[in-house]
């Protein structure tokens, strides 16, 4: 900063932000929600007849979360309102 004092130093939104997302995650009522979440999910996608009857009934997949994705758990649970609410 001494060389170039014009040039400001900004951390990326987007990591902030999956951060931030990360440390609300770990809160437990929250965690707790997540697991449940994650465990309807892995249920209907391991079980063919629950699939059947999910997709027999919505126009929607189910989203799994992925470790390497941004707020991916977040997105699980908007998904799974989502497919709640039709």
């Amino acid at each position: 900063m001494a060389k170039f004092p014009s040039i400001v130093c900004s951390p990326c939104t987007a990591h902030c932000l999956d951060l931030l997302l990360e440390d609300i995650g770990k809160q437990k009522w929250i965690r707790d929600v997540i697991d449940g979440a994650h465990n309807i999910v892995k249920f209907v996608a391991n079980h063919h007849a629950a699939l059947a009857y999910f997709r027999s009934h919505s126009r929607l997949e189910l989203l799994k979360p992925v470790e390497t994705r941004f707020a991916t758990n977040f997105i699980m649970l908007q998904r799974l309102q989502q497919c709640r609410d039709k």
